[in-house]
């Protein structure tokens, strides 16, 4: 049986938009890299000068493993699989960036700015 859990009425905006037409890039996860993605999704800023970037310093991979279910080290192997599968990229030390052509956060009007970012550093990782 499975523990439900209340919902959460957030007002500060908690919203990430989805583009459907992308959406197959999903199709292929596993329920680890599923899971790590909605934890990532929850961490996902966006401001003045960064958008869709999740920062995933040792204590933020601490405790989504945790979250999850999965070791540090098992993380760690999940987020080069959510790279090789174009659902995240390393822009950093311990900076990625969601697939802005699947996910969104922020302001419409910096989206392309997002994507201009993602396809220079997704062109570089391949």
């Amino acid at each position: 049986m499975t523990e439900e859990k209340e919902l959460v009425d957030s007002r500060d905006n908690g919203f990430i938009q989805t583009y459907y037409n992308n959406l197959h890039l999903l199709y292929v996860l596993n329920g680890s890299e599923f899971r790590l993605v909605f934890s990532m999704l929850k961490k996902m800023r966006y401001g003045a000068d960064i958008y869709n970037v999740v920062n995933m310093t040792s204590d933020v991979r601490r405790t989504v493993s945790k979250e999850i279910g999965v070791s540090t080290k098992y993380l760690s192997n999940l987020l080069g699989t959510l790279v090789v599968k174009r659902v995240i990229v390393r822009i950093g030390v311990s900076e990625y960036i969601f697939n802005p052509y699947i996910f969104w956060r922020g302001s419409l009007g910096r989206r392309q700015e997002s994507i201009n970012i993602w396809n220079r550093w997704s062109k570089s990782n391949t």
